[in-house]
C-alpha cells in the first residue's frame, strides 16, 4: 500500500503533517484496536516519528526543523500497523512524503512533483 502527503520546508519540529486511520474492511464493527510504528530500518535516525493515538489513528510528525527540498524532494516512511488479534497480524505501508515550498500558513505552493492530498486511510486485509 501506498500513501503521500507533503511536509513544509520550514515545518518546524514535532509539526503533525498527517493523520493516518486504520479500519478492518473485513470486519470494520467489531472494534478492532490498531497499533502503528515505524518499521525497524526506519525507526532510527528518520526525519519522521509516528505517534499512535491509541484510537486507530496515528500522527505523523516532523523531527527537525526545516526541510531542503532540493537536498532531498521525496521521503519514504514505512508505517507497520498492527492489530490486537491472536495471532497479531501486521501490515506494512510506504508513506511517501514530498518536501514542498509553502505559504506562511502552510499552504502548498510548490513542490519538485506535485502531492497529491487526500486523507490517508489504511485498509486492513
Amino acid at each position: 500500500e501506498f500513501y503521500e502527503t507533503f511536509v513544509c520546508e520550514k515545518a518546524k519540529a514535532d509539526q503533525l503533517i498527517q493523520t493516518l486511520h486504520a479500519v478492518d474492511k473485513d470486519d470494520p464493527y467489531s472494534g478492532h484496536q490498531f497499533s502503528f510504528s515505524l518499521a525497524p530500518e526506519a525507526a532510527s535516525g528518520s526525519n519522521f516519528t509516528i505517534q499512535d493515538n491509541k484510537d486507530n489513528t496515528a500522527g505523523i510528525l516532523t523531527r527537525k526543523n526545516g526541510y531542503n527540498r532540493h537536498e532531498m524532494s521525496t521521503y519514504l516512511l514505512p508505517v507497520v500497523i498492527s492489530d490486537n488479534d491472536y495471532p497479531v497480524q501486521s501490515s506494512t505501508g510506504t508513506v511517501t512524503v514530498r518536501v514542498c515550498a509553502c505559504d506562511h500558513h502552510g499552504n502548498m505552493q510548490s513542490c519538485h512533483a506535485e502531492a497529491l492530498i487526500h486523507p490517508l486511510e489504511v485498509l486492513f486485509q
